[in-house]
């Protein structure tokens, strides 16, 4: 059985869209401070109520309204990705709004993404939950989601995949899948879209060894004690004040490191964040 799309399948539909405007706005990239924090930002989707001389109001689908200012470091987008104004909102018009990370839902606009006329939110079924099948002779996978439900997903031409994966033939057994689909009936689902990837865990300790040469830091947990090897790339983000990349990473150093267990005792970092020594 398939349910009414949630806010978790709205945001794949809304951040699939701006990673795709973010790779092909310099624009966009240059504003409103690191790109990351855009990408990562909870979207907030409602229908436009009121319009100001630098602020505008939307009411969500529980009937909440939120007032965003905006000033010249805000964005507008159609789908399509044109480059709009804030003169181009109309009252009536769902729009998915985005603010920097941390900000809450109440901040400063940093993108305002203008939807389709017909656009409905009640028109869309979505389903998350861990690939437990892949059958690319069908075009199909399988997901369960926590309740232990299974959903069997059909895949076309016309379906979009974004994540960690480019086509049903990267979707492996384990990962984690989200997917929107037009209301169908049946218990199937015939995608949309589809967004997957690898689950992340975090680990926390002490850096035992790095090699700089080989893009590697190896950390002794501090839950068990067991030694870890993780893999860092230039998708890996640091943080800390000290810690830019790398070769500012030392022995001794207590870090958390967000990972994805790639299998075979291989961790690929995906956040290395330096933390005080108590």
């Amino acid at each position: 059985m398939t349910k009414k799309i949630g806010f978790p399948v709205v945001a794949a539909i809304v951040l699939a869209l701006i990673a795709g405007l973010a790779a092909s706005s310099t624009a966009l990239a240059q504003s409103g401070g690191p790109l990351g924090r855009l990408l990562k930002a909870r979207p907030v989707l409602g229908q436009v109520t009121a319009i100001g001389k630098s602020e505008f109001t939307v009411e969500k689908k529980d009937g909440t309204e939120l007032t965003f200012k905006v000033d010249e470091r805000t964005r507008y987008r159609s789908k399509e990705k044109t480059e709009l104004a804030f003169t181009d909102l109309k009252t009536g018009q769902w729009v998915a709004v985005v603010v920097e990370r941390g900000q809450g839902e109440r901040g400063t606009a940093r993108l305002v993404v203008t939807l389709p006329e017909d656009f409905d939110p009640t028109q869309f079924e979505g389903a998350r939950g861990k690939v437990i099948d892949v059958n690319p002779a069908a075009s199909q996978f399988t997901i369960e989601n926590r309740e232990g439900q299974k959903t069997v997903v059909t895949t076309n031409s016309e379906t979009v995949f974004r994540g960690e994966v480019t086509s049903l033939a990267d979707l492996e057994v384990g990962m984690l899948a989200g997917v929107v689909n037009k209301e169908a009936a049946g218990d199937g689902m015939q995608a949309r879209l589809v967004r997957a990837g690898n689950p992340t865990s975090r680990y926390t300790g002490e850096i035992t060894r790095v090699n700089s040469s080989a893009g590697t830091f190896t950390l002794k947990t501090r839950r068990t004690g067991e030694e870890m090897t993780f893999t860092v790339d230039e998708n890996t983000r640091f943080r800390g004040r000290e810690v830019k990349s790398l070769a500012d990473l030392k022995a001794g150093m207590m870090v958390l490191v967000g990972a994805k267990d790639l299998g075979s005792g291989s961790y690929q970092a995906q956040v290395v964040a330096a933390l005080p020594r108590k």
